[in-house]
C-alpha cells in the first residue's frame, strides 16, 4: 500500500492527570495506516508555575519529534528570560532544539532515536526514509496534492510578484529567483501546468527557484512532471511541525511552527490559537522564494514538503548569510498570548491528521458532548478513532496519516481533580 499498512494499527498512547494549578488533561497518539509513528507529545510542569504541553508532529522519520518530546521541557526551563518574558523563551527554545540538532555530537542520540520501537525490523528502513521520499509517498498516496487551475494560478501569480518585487530590489542585495524563463514565461506555465494538475493529468508546475548559487532551483523535472529538491542531503533529513502551549496563571501562550494547531473553546465557539504555516500564505512564499526556494503548484517547498516550518528539516536550513527566521524552512514560531477568561472552556491541540478531519468547531462540538462525563484521555481516544478512515486510498489519504490530540480543561475546578488517569 506504498506510505499504508495494509490494516490500521489502532493501538493508542493515553495519559492524563491533573496540572499544578488546578487544571485536569488528557492526550492519546495513535499510528493508524501509517508504516510508522512519528508523533510525540508532552505534557509537564514547569518551573515559575508554568505548565507546558506540546505536540510534535514527525515527516521522515520520528527522530525529530522524539528528539523535541525528549528535551523541549528542559529547554524552555533554561532560557534565561524563562522567568520573565514567556513568549522570547518560547521562540529561543525552538531554535536551541534545531542548534541541538545540528550539534553533530548529538547524533548518536538522534540515530538512537530513530528506530520506532513498535515498527518489526523488516520496515525499519521504509520507516526511517528521508523526508522527501515521505513528501512523495504522500503525494502519491493522497489527494491531497492536486489543485484546481483557479488555485494553480492564483499561487503562480503569488510567486510572480514577488519575483518581480525582488527583482526590482535586487540592486539592494536580494536574492532573484532564477528559474529558466521569465515571469511572463513562468506565468504562462502555471496556467498551462495548472490545467494538468486539475484534470488528473501529470502534474505539476515550477512556481520559482535559483538563486544563493542554485540552492532550491533548477532541478530537472522527474518522470512526473515534478520539480524536484536539488539540495544535499544532511545529516538529518526528518523534521517535525510544533504546537507548544505553556499555562502560567490564568495567561496561555501558544507557539507554532508549521500545521498542528491548536484551538480553544469559548463558551462553546471555537477559538483559534495559531495559524497554519503553509508554503502558500504570502508571508511564507516570500520568505522561501527570497532564501532562494521555490514552491511547487501543490503547495510543496521545493517539491518536496508541504509544510514550510518545522523543527529539524536541516538542509534547508544552509544559508548562513541569513537568520534562522528567514530560512526556506525555518522553526521560528509564531507566538500568541492569551488571558483565560470565564467561558474559557477547553484547549485542544492536535496534528493535522486530526485537524484535516475535523474543523476547528467540529472538535469543539466533539469534546462538549462528552467532557462533563468522559474522561479526557477517553475523549481524545474517541475522536482519533472518528478521524480514522476505513481506508485512506477512497478518502484521498484523509485519515490515513499518526494522529494526536491533547485536551486541557481550564475551567478552575471547585476541589480536587481526579487521579492520574493512564493505560
Amino acid at each position: 500500500m506504498g506510505a499504508y499498512l495494509s490494516a490500521p494499527d489502532t493501538r493508542k498512547e493515553s495519559e492524563g492527570g491533573e496540572c499544578r494549578d488546578g487544571f485536569t488533561y488528557g492526550c492519546s497518539s495513535m499510528q493508524g495506516w501509517r508504516r510508522s509513528q512519528e508523533d510525540a507529545h508532552i505534557a509537564c510542569d514547569l518551573p515559575d508555575g508554568t505548565t507546558v504541553f506540546g505536540v510534535f508532529d514527525g515527516h521522515g522519520g520520528r527522530e525529530v519529534s522524539a528528539f523535541a518530546k525528549r528535551h523541549f521541557g528542559k529547554v524552555l526551563a533554561s532560557q534565561p528570560q524563562f522567568s520573565s518574558d514567556l513568549p522570547a523563551s518560547l521562540i529561543g527554545s525552538f531554535h536551541r532544539i534545531d542548534e541541538m540538532l545540528e550539534d553533530k555530537d548529538n547524533l548518536p542520540e538522534v540515530r538512537a532515536l530513530k528506530k520506532d520501537p513498535r515498527v518489526p525490523a523488516d520496515e525499519g528502513a521504509d520507516a526511517s526514509s528521508s523526508a522527501d521520499k515521505d513528501a512523495a509517498d504522500d503525494e502519491g498516496a493522497s489527494g491531497k496534492g492536486k489543485v484546481s487551475i483557479t488555485e494553480a494560478v492564483d499561487l503562480f501569480q503569488k510567486i510572480v510578484s514577488l519575483k518581480r518585487q525582488q527583482a526590482a530590489s535586487a540592486s539592494s542585495g536580494a536574492v532573484v529567483a532564477s528559474g529558466t524563463a521569465g515571469a511572463a514565461a513562468d506565468e504562462e506555465v502555471a496556467v498551462r501546468q495548472g490545467g494538468a494538475a486539475a484534470s488528473g493529468g501529470p502534474s505539476s508546475a515550477l512556481l520559482a527557484g535559483g538563486g544563493l548559487g542554485g540552492v532550491g532551483g533548477g532541478a530537472a523535472a522527474e518522470a512526473l512532471g515534478r520539480q524536484v529538491c536539488s539540495l544535499p542531503p544532511s545529516h538529518i533529513d526528518a523534521g517535525a511541525t510544533s504546537v507548544v502551549a505553556a499555562v502560567r496563571g490564568r495567561t496561555l501562550f501558544v507557539a507554532n511552527a508549521g500545521d498542528s494547531r491548536a484551538i480553544l473553546s469559548r463558551r462553546g465557539k471555537a477559538i483559534p490559537l495559531s495559524t497554519d504555516h503553509k508554503p502558500a500564505l504570502s508571508s511564507e512564499l516570500a520568505r522561501i522564494t527570497s532564501a532562494g526556494g521555490f514552491v511547487t503548484a501543490q503547495g510543496r517547498v521545493n517539491g518536496n514538503l508541504n509544510l514550510s516550518r518545522a523543527l529539524g528539516d536541516l538542509k534547508y536550513k544552509v544559508d548562513k548569510a541569513r537568520g534562522r527566521h528567514e530560512q526556506i524552512i525555518t522553526a521560528h514560531p509564531d507566538v500568541t498570548t492569551h488571558t483565560i477568561e470565564k467561558g474559557d472552556e477547553f484547549m485542544v491541540l492536535a496534528c493535522d491528521g486530526v485537524w484535516d478531519c475535523m474543523t476547528n468547531q467540529q472538535v469543539v462540538d466533539f469534546v462538549r458532548e462528552r467532557i462533563r462525563s468522559t474522561p479526557l484521555p477517553e475523549i481524545c481516544e474517541q475522536i482519533l478513532d472518528h478521524c480514522i478512515a476505513d481506508d485512506p486510498k477512497t478518502t484521498g489519504g484523509i485519515g490515513g496519516d499518526n494522529m494526536t490530540c491533547i485536551i486541557v480543561n481550564l475551567a478552575v475546578p471547585t476541589e480536587k481533580g481526579p487521579p492520574i488517569w493512564t493505560r
